[in-house]
């Protein structure tokens, strides 16, 4: 999924940067991971973990360009009905790309 040199986002470490593959053994079992540099300290990403929501590559110019053009259009109306917003919402949450987060937060900030 991601490349030597690679600039990746953690939820839980920040931003960082592969630097290479890595064997490890843990349990008794053999892993590969992606070692990843970061301000704060190395940490490690499993390979086989590495397409979950707590890391993404880091975002482009063109996506924060998009990000912040969408926190500057209006604000969507949340219906009133607790059910139907708490859907709307978990589908903002899932998509998961920085436009949809960014619309969530201009949304909730309404």
């Amino acid at each position: 999924m991601f490349v030597k040199g690679s600039w990746i986002v953690h939820v839980y470490y920040g931003v960082g940067q592969v630097i290479r593959l890595e064997k490890k053994c843990l349990d008794g079992k053999k892993t590969i991971y992606y070692r990843v540099e970061g301000k704060d300290g190395t940490f490690w990403l499993p390979v086989n973990k590495a397409d979950n929501k707590r890391v993404r590559p880091i975002a482009s110019q063109k996506q924060l360009d998009s990000a912040i053009n969408a926190i500057k259009e209006e604000p969507r109306q949340f219906t009133e009905d607790y059910k139907q917003r708490q859907i709307m919402l978990n589908e903002s949450k899932s998509e998961g790309s920085l436009h949809e987060t960014a619309c969530l937060v201009r949304d909730l900030s309404y």
